[in-house]
Parts: structure tokens; sequence; C-alpha cells
């Protein structure tokens, strides 16, 4: 499939799963918290995470504090992918960026981080 990564899931669907795992344990988090963090319609969060629990890497449970909520909870197998991915961009990253100094490596990183948050605006994702 088109824009998957080595692992088998796309960038949109990494970052829902690079969210939880930064949440730290128990690694769960609402939908709402994961659609405003990732700058997306929730809509656009519920795809996601649709076909993220297909594959086993997230699960929905009932927010034991609210009967009309729920919680998004990281499997196993999903933090195991997300540790996999992460170590695959780090050694991409060093590769790409070697010849950079510290402060062009800092530049780069504060100027792509501005590129992303402008595509996925510009996307509706």
């Amino acid at each position: 499939v088109r824009g998957q990564s080595e692992h088998g899931i796309t960038p949109p669907e990494c970052g829902v799963l690079i969210e939880l795992r930064l949440a730290g344990p128990p690694y769960k988090m609402t939908p709402t918290q994961l659609y405003n963090r990732l700058l997306v319609t929730s809509g656009g969060m519920t795809g996601r995470m649709d076909r993220l629990e297909e594959r086993g890497y997230l699960r929905r449970l009932p927010d034991p504090e609210d009967r009309r909520s729920l919680l998004v909870e990281l499997t196993e197998s999903g933090y195991e992918l997300v540790e996999a991915a992460a170590s695959t961009h780090f050694r991409i990253m060093e590769h790409l960026t070697e010849g950079l100094t510290y402060d062009e490596t800092e530049s780069l990183e504060g100027l792509l981080k501005k590129l992303l948050i402008d595509i996925e605006l510009s996307s509706g994702r």
C-alpha cells in the first residue's frame, strides 16, 4: 500500500501510536486528546484508530471514570511496533544528518516540524 513504512503502517497511523507511547504508562489517552495533539478531525482519528485496532496495535476500552467516554490503549504489539519504527527512524536520521553541525541539526528540526504542521493543516488531517 502506498505510503506505508517498512513496518506496514502509514505515517499518520504511526503518529497515533507514538502519541500513546509518549503518554507513558499505562499508554492510554482519550480519542479527543489524541486528535487534539495530532491536529486531525475526530473522523480522521476514528479511521486511523479503526485500522490500528484491526491490526491489534491499539484497543478501545470503556473509561472507568466516565461511562460516556472511551480510552485508547496501546497494546504490547503496538508498543513493539513503535519501538522498532523509532529505532529505524533514528538510524536513518543519524545517517542523513551526520555531516551537519549541532546548530544546523537544530535548525533543520525546527523547519521540519513547521513543515509537518503546515502539511497536516492543509490536508485536513
